[in-house]
């Protein structure tokens, strides 16, 4: 709105004092009258930075304030739902689809939510609906993907997948979760396409670099599996799986001592 204020405060800032130019005590008036309306200008705008202070603050000013505001209550959902408050989240997503029943983002944003508390039916079920009212969405089309193949359907699963990623080809998530099914199903070539295009897409992505390392491990190409193994590490210094990896894929290569630093365990 700066702009088109432009005008307005041209006119308030020559017009006042051209209305009060045969005023006698103009100077004292219009200083105090300055005063005051900076004075109110303080006030109303500590009042409304109270409602600024976090993004929870800010959505539920939004809903004390309007009726009906799905968006808002789609959003203080989100913003419990990474807070870790999954049942505030559920509550929210709930109401915002009471306002717009067929709101895909609220049902996506509901079957993430009841995924984590492994309520895995229902989340099938409003992923579903997600896809129901945007056949396109293809966070939910990975997000119904991921559930599906936790249930082992990785024919369903890979669907998905591949759904999202036709419709998002950047989306350096739905190839990891492709590779990370074709693992698990034995189908390394496969797998290691996925991970390179995760990796591609996102070189900073520590699990894909872990994973990747896992499939030239197993395919006999230890060497390339311990670069992928010391990335995902450096870019992830916690990342137990890929601490084990590596010593055990330094082991397997012959490194003993390096290997004895990190521990030996399975590939994983």
């Amino acid at each position: 709105t700066y702009v088109p204020l432009i005008g307005l405060f041209i006119m308030i800032g020559w017009g006042i004092p051209e209305l009060v130019s045969r005023w006698r005590y103009r100077k004292v008036g219009l200083g105090l009258a300055a005063g005051l309306v900076l004075a109110a200008s303080m006030i109303l705008t500590w009042s409304q930075l109270q409602h600024w202070k976090s993004t929870v603050t800010l959505f539920k000013h939004a809903l004390n304030v309007t009726a009906g505001n799905y968006l808002a209550h789609n959003n203080l959902g989100i913003s419990y739902a990474r807070q870790g408050d999954v049942d505030k989240a559920i509550s929210h997503y709930t109401k915002a689809l009471q306002f717009k029943p067929y709101y895909p983002r609220a049902h996506n944003n509901l079957g993430n939510a009841y995924a984590r508390q492994g309520r895995t039916e229902d989340a099938i079920a409003h992923f579903t609906l997600a896809l129901q009212n945007k056949p396109d969405f293809a966070g939910a089309h990975n997000n119904l993907g991921n559930v599906l193949a936790a249930q082992g359907k990785n024919k369903a699963a890979l669907f998905h997948f591949s759904r999202a990623q036709q419709l998002q080809p950047d989306f350096a998530e739905v190839s990891f979760n492709m590779g990370s099914v074709f693992a698990r199903q034995g189908n390394m070539d496969e797998a290691l396409a996925q991970f390179t295009r995760a990796l591609e897409l996102k070189p900073d992505f520590a699990e894909a670099h872990n994973s990747l390392g896992v499939v030239l491990a197993r395919k006999g190409r230890l060497d390339e599996a311990i670069v992928h193994f010391r990335e995902a590490l450096r870019l992830k210094p916690t990342f137990i799986q890929a601490h084990n990896n590596l010593s055990r894929a330094l082991q397997q290569a012959g490194h003993q001592d390096e290997s004895s630093q990190n521990g030996s365990k399975p590939l994983n």
